[in-house]
């Protein structure tokens, strides 16, 4: 069992995200390391894989009959003289030089193969981080503000995160919360085998078509090693199906801005630099959620305290110490040295909280994974 973090900075953009449960899902563009997500890919230069690439693409866009089999042959040498190659590489490449093509056609044979090579691309991820640790100070330096901001505490149902909000053309209502995977070694795919059999021509086993799609997953979720002080686990949403949809945008940023199930948020940390008046105003927006929580009663739900903890510098060691402050249930506002304070606190650490049936009615106090 694992709560999990969020920093957050001391904006009000960030407070208004917490007081109407949004979780942005972000892009690698959108992230501070440009290797986040890195997808491996490459061409290698095999001349049969790259004659059937660029002879699917010119049928698919209606330009096989205006290209001889023997300019085929040429650009896929072409392209095989420069490979291996990226998949970026691979959309910025010419291919046309050596089609001996007239130059207009030259550009709509660049461009079928272009977009025949965008179709079947890896899609952009789109993800929101959470972390394992409440605790670490470069990630309250880096990530909330330089301890001036706060870090919200969240629990997910069966290893999920549940949402209202569509993005894309996700039809579900809740996401897998994943480790991310450390790793500085780059192993190098096959860029074909993203590619309808009739590229590669191979015949791949199940195994190893599952194990393709498992390495094609895990790049959205990977980071160099330098990293790993985050502790770091992902809500991931990616779409790899532009080659059924036809469009190639990426998901605009306003489309992916989500509602998590406010039951999710358990507590909040304060930061040792925060503002007063930030403070306060966390505090409140974090007992408004909690009271809206209780107040609506209807449909199968897990119920937490809500527990505002404040994060010290410790006089002792250069770490924070977490201290609980404050414990919000139903019944009333508990501070430390109050009777039932200790034995709530023990409960919220055990991971233990009130369930309600579909009909509203209560389960009572249970363990929840």
């Amino acid at each position: 069992m694992q709560y999990y973090y969020r920093y957050r900075s001391d904006s009000m953009v960030s407070i208004k995200e917490l007081i109407y449960h949004e979780l942005y899902l972000g892009t690698v563009d959108e992230n501070n390391d440009p290797y986040d997500s890195f997808q491996p890919y490459e061409f290698p230069a095999n001349h049969d894989m790259w004659v059937n690439l660029i002879k699917i693409a010119l049928e698919r866009s209606k330009l096989g009959k205006a290209v001889s089999t023997e300019a085929i042959d040429r650009m896929a040498g072409y392209a095989c003289a420069h490979s291996p190659m990226s998949i970026p590489e691979a959309l910025l490449f010419d291919y046309a030089r050596k089609s001996g093509a007239l130059a207009f056609l030259g550009l709509e044979i660049n461009h079928a193969i272009w977009r025949f090579i965008k179709e079947y691309e890896p899609s952009n991820g789109y993800f929101a981080a959470f972390s394992k640790t409440g605790s670490d100070p470069l990630m309250w330096s880096h990530y909330a503000s330089m301890y001036k901001g706060y870090c919200l505490i969240f629990k997910p149902f069966a290893g999920r995160i549940q949402v209202k909000g569509k993005i894309g053309h996700y039809a579900g209502n809740s996401f897998p919360l994943e480790d991310v995977v450390y790793q500085d070694d780059v192993i190098k795919d096959d860029a074909f085998l993203l590619f309808p059999q009739a590229v590669s021509n191979l015949s791949l086993s199940q195994e190893e078509i599952d194990q393709l799609n498992e390495r094609k997953y895990k790049y959205y979720r990977t980071k160099a090693k330098c990293w790993d002080y985050e502790q770091e686990a992902r809500v991931v949403y990616t779409e790899n199906i532009r080659w059924l949809t036809g469009d190639l945008d990426d998901i605009p940023s306003y489309e992916r801005l989500l509602h998590y199930n406010p039951d999710h948020l358990v507590g909040v940390i304060l930061g040792p630099r925060m503002n007063p008046a930030v403070r306060e105003q966390v505090i409140h927006a974090v007992k408004k959620v909690q009271e809206e929580k209780w107040d609506k009663s209807e449909g199968r739900r897990v119920l937490f305290d809500m527990v505002i903890h404040e994060a010290k510098l410790s006089t002792n060691k250069k770490e924070l110490e977490i201290v609980p402050q404050m414990i919000i249930n139903p019944i009333k506002t508990l501070l430390p040295g109050d009777p039932q304070f200790e034995e709530c606190y023990s409960k919220w650490r055990d991971h233990i909280a009130m369930e309600f049936t579909e009909s509203g009615s209560g389960n009572g106090y249970h363990v929840i994974d």
